[in-house]
């Protein structure tokens, strides 16, 4: 079992990270056009459309709530821009949830419609699995998305995520290899 670590040691590694074409920031108050411009646009949401965010203030909510989790267990969501351009094209990053009465790192994304199809899901995940592999290793990696999502699950396959059908309902999941989700 690995050393636990406190929020605030984690909050440094995960708040700002670069990658090849990205970077990728803690979640701001300042980001909530842009939420409202992702979340609340129905393409954006084409796998799942009763989540379409209806309004600015329920975009600002869910921020906050989101915010939340950065000073309660040191990581949460990005906001996602390409280096070379400060403008917010997506969130994603993982959220420590309850799944099956056990504590997993629960990934998620959300990406406009003009930045799909460049591999950022992939590369945006890929940093937060690895960050998650080196500092949180004793928690799942999950992703559960909708059967007919195929971009979502080949992100999750491109993470090396094992696709794990007992365990799913409503949505397909696949949980990381190295720490499987007993069943409840």
């Amino acid at each position: 079992m690995a050393a636990v670590r406190t929020p605030d040691e984690l909050r440094a590694p995960f708040m700002r990270v670069q990658t090849d074409r990205l970077v990728l920031r803690a979640v701001s108050g300042e980001d909530v056009d842009a939420v409202f411009a992702i979340h609340g646009n129905p393409d954006t949401y084409r796998f799942h459309p009763d989540a379409v965010t209806r309004s600015r203030e329920d975009s600002a909510a869910q921020l906050a709530g989101w915010q939340r989790e950065w000073p309660e267990v040191g990581f949460g969501f990005w906001a996602i821009s390409v280096a070379d351009d400060p403008r917010v094209i997506g969130f994603g990053g993982l959220t420590k949830r309850t799944f099956r009465q056990r504590p997993v790192l629960n990934t998620y994304y959300r990406f406009d419609p003009s930045a799909w199809g460049n591999g950022y899901a992939t590369e945006m995940a890929g940093a937060a699995a690895g960050l998650a592999r080196n500092l949180i290793p004793d928690l799942p990696i999950v992703v559960r998305t909708r059967e007919a999502n195929p971009a979502a699950r080949r992100v999750a396959e491109k993470l090396g995520l094992v696709r794990a059908p007992d365990l799913d309902d409503h949505l397909v999941t696949y949980v990381s290899h190295w720490g499987a989700i007993p069943q409840s």
